[in-house]
Formats: structure tokens, sequence, C-alpha cells
């Protein structure tokens, strides 16, 4: 009877101990520096009668948790970058919309231009007065085609060239910070499980150290 109740006095003990070495040993990775994060867990050790820390080998959970932390804001930062690629991809976007919009509609204005017939043309009654009109109406429409013409080849086909190319240079920007995103969030749970297996490792060397003392 007093072997067993030995016994689950000791893996309580044991228990209890895990559960306040753990307590210490952080798992939210938060922005610190190497000598603040030893500090604070060597700090809450020893408040809670844990002692031995420089007998304990640190250095890989302390390398790893600033390592992790590094690489998990530069994710964030990609992240935020890439936001900021797809907001101006958007703004392109949304410029081509209005802007080829407003085009077709000087395009289908100088479409119109050849429907056209001066009234007085066809209801004049004299030869003269109808090559009077007519030389007029050729000379008016002779205009209004060469600035149909330059809209259409400065305004609008130029235009969309250039609209295209700046499309293209947004969309592989967004796309290429995409991928870079994509990488980065699997180097960061791949860091993280790592993290979090090298923290075990560490409370339990903590662990047997406390024992064998």
């Amino acid at each position: 009877m007093f072997l067993i109740l030995l016994f689950f006095l000791g893996l309580h003990l044991s228990t209890a101990l895990k559960e306040t070495i753990m307590f210490c040993i952080p798992t939210q990775l938060e922005s610190t520096n190497y000598n603040t994060l030893e500090s604070r867990i060597k700090t809450c050790l020893e408040t809670n009668f844990i002692y031995g820390w420089n007998n304990i080998d640190s250095n890989t959970f302390l390398d790893s948790y600033i390592h992790t932390f590094e690489h998990k804001q530069t994710t964030e930062q990609l992240e935020d970058s890439s936001r900021h690629e797809k907001e101006q991809l958007m703004l392109v976007l949304r410029d081509i919309q209005l802007k080829t919009s407003n085009n077709i509609h000087a395009i289908q204005q100088c479409g119109r231009i050849s429907e056209k017939m001066p009234i007085s043309i066809a209801s004049a009654s004299e030869t003269t007065n109808i090559f009077a009109e007519y030389k007029i109406w050729q000379h008016h429409s002779k205009k209004d085609i060469e600035h149909c013409d330059r809209i259409l080849h400065y305004n609008v086909i130029q235009f969309q060239k250039h609209k295209i190319q700046q499309m293209k240079i947004a969309q592989q920007n967004y796309n290429e910070g995409f991928q870079k995103i994509i990488l980065a969030r699997n180097q960061t749970e791949i860091m993280q499980q790592t993290l979090a297996d090298i923290r075990e490792i560490f409370i339990e060397d903590i662990i047997k150290h406390q024992i064998l003392t």
C-alpha cells in the first residue's frame, strides 16, 4: 500500500513539475531577442524553484525560437506586400474598365460620322448648291475622320497597349509574391513543428536534470 501511495505521489509530483516547466517555456511566438528570452525563462523557472539553468543546454531551443519568429515575421511581411500588389492589380483593372467604356463610346461616335448626311444636300434643288454643300460636308467629314483617327491610334490603341503591359506587370508581381508566400508559409509550418519538437526535448532535459539532482 505504501509503495502504491509513493508511486502515485511521485507521479503527481512529476506531472506538476512538467506542467510548471511547460508554463515557463513559451509556445506562442513573440517579438524578443535571445538574451531577453533566456532571462525570462530562467526567471520563471527559478521563481518556481526549478534551478540548474546553467547546466542545461538551452541554445538549441532559444535559437530555434528566435529564427522561427523571424521567419514568421518575414512571411507576414510578404503577405502584406501581396495584399498591396493585389490592390494595385485591382486598381489597374478598374482603370482599364472605366477608360475602355469611354473609348468604346468614342469609337461609336466616330462610327456614326459615316452615316451622317447634311439635310441641305439631300434637299438641295440646284446642282451648284448640291456641290457647294457637298464640299463643305466633305471638308468637315474629313476633319472629323482625322480626329477619330487620332483618337483611335493615340487614345485607344496606345492606351490599351500601355494598360495591357501595366496589367501584365501587376499580375506578374502578384503571382510571384503569392508563390513566395506559399513557400514561406510552408517553411514557417516546418519550423514551428521543429520548434515544438525541440521544446518537448528541452522540457524533458529540464525534468531529467531536476530528478537527477
